[in-house]
């Protein structure tokens, strides 16, 4: 049970024998069964490896997480994976398998979605009929003050679909920059919260793009691999999607004056403002349009990255615990709660949040109730 919780996080034995400051022979011989640790550092491993204590007096390792497999930046095995990347991975499908096994037990539809969308479909069409699917138009975009409001419009009309989007943290941009795990009950999005807030706006909807495909995938981000050199057709496909859908091409190219070139960066921040994206999108979107050469992105999308900052900071927990899990989950998970399907410390579990901080989180989630209970 220790080798497996380590290596399924991904971690060395050297890596946690300096980490805990302990001999190698000493977590080998734990590991072969010849000792045992303390309870005490039992405790740190499972911290070290995220894994409750208990766990390790389990008889046999428990089904773990499936690696998802349709890597656009990272390679295709277990290996590729950092330790805090396994960890963001595991801990998505694992609320994900407690939202789907609930949807289904409590008589919820599939979402019919999932899989509706084929490579092979009209690409503008596909795109329009989404948008309207969401609800979303042009003008909510420009309604939208900062990136942050942009990033919450479309996750919570992703989220009034039937997805999920949740947040990652303690993950580089440069290893994901989002995921998509397809289900029928409980579709997942995945965005990194390190990015900006709107760099995330094209991410959310390139993985929505591959739940609609039915595919799963995780997101890298440099350059060559996310934009410029698609590893595959079902990459190039959902990055224009995403494109399609919150830059229409019609609308796009009669936003674009003739002589954009001698001013580009105030066209960047114009069309940026107005759609509520990343200067570094549209700059792919003019690509798209063959409105510019890939070398003007090229030239372009560093100094742009450069000056894109995550919307991080201290937060208290259960706006941490809404910002990781979004609207929708925390509400399926407190409905559960209510409904006695779970207890408090599943629910704590879920959300990663202590329960002491539920009234404010309840306040947030059901504003209503609070205004109702002020006005009584």
């Amino acid at each position: 049970m220790l080798k497996w919780a380590r290596e399924s996080a991904g971690l060395s034995e050297q890596e946690v024998a300096s980490a805990e400051k302990i001999y190698l022979d000493q977590l080998r011989q734990w590991e072969n069964g010849d000792n045992s640790p303390t309870l005490a550092m039992l405790r740190r491993l499972g911290k070290r490896y995220k894994r409750p204590t208990m766990v390790f007096y389990l008889p046999s390792p428990p089904q773990d997480f499936t690696v998802v497999k349709d890597f656009r930046k990272l390679a295709d095995s277990a290996a590729g994976l950092s330790a805090e990347l396994r960890y963001a991975l595991r801990r998505a499908q694992e609320r994900q398998a407690w939202a789907s096994e609930y949807l289904s037990e409590i008589g919820a539809s599939e979402n019919a979605l999932i899989g509706s969308l084929k490579t092979s479909d009209d690409l503008s069409d596909a795109a329009s009929r989404f948008r309207e699917t969401l609800k979303v138009t042009i003008r909510d975009q420009e309604l939208c003050d900062v990136p942050l409001e942009g990033f919450k419009l479309w996750r919570s009309r992703l989220e009034d679909v039937g997805f999920f989007v949740f947040q990652a943290s303690h993950v580089g941009v440069d290893q994901m920059r989002g995921a998509a795990l397809p289900d029928k009950f409980a579709p997942v999005i995945v965005v990194n919260s390190k990015d900006a807030d709107s760099a995330k706006i094209f991410t959310v909807l390139h993985e929505a793009a591959h739940l609609l495909l039915g595919t799963s995938a995780l997101t890298g981000g440099t350059l060559d691999d996310f934009v410029l050199s698609p590893s595959s057709t079902i990459e190039k496909f959902c990055n224009r999607f995403a494109s399609e859908v919150v830059m229409p091409r019609e609308d796009f190219i009669r936003r674009v004056p003739r002589n954009w070139k001698d001013n580009d960066d105030e066209v960047l921040r114009i069309l940026a403002r107005t759609y509520c994206v990343s200067r570094s999108v549209v700059a792919y979107r003019l690509v798209e349009c063959d409105l510019a050469t890939p070398t003007y992105l090229r030239e372009k999308w560093s100094q742009i990255q450069a000056k894109l900052r995550d919307s991080g900071g201290g937060q208290p927990q259960h706006k941490l615990a809404i910002g990781r899990s979004g609207p929708a989950f925390v509400s399926l998970a407190l409905s559960a709660y209510h409904g006695n399907a779970i207890h408090g410390g599943e629910l704590s579990s879920l959300l990663g949040m202590k329960l002491s901080h539920l009234a404010q989180l309840e306040s947030m989630i059901y504003p209503s109730r609070v205004q109702s209970s002020l006005g009584a």
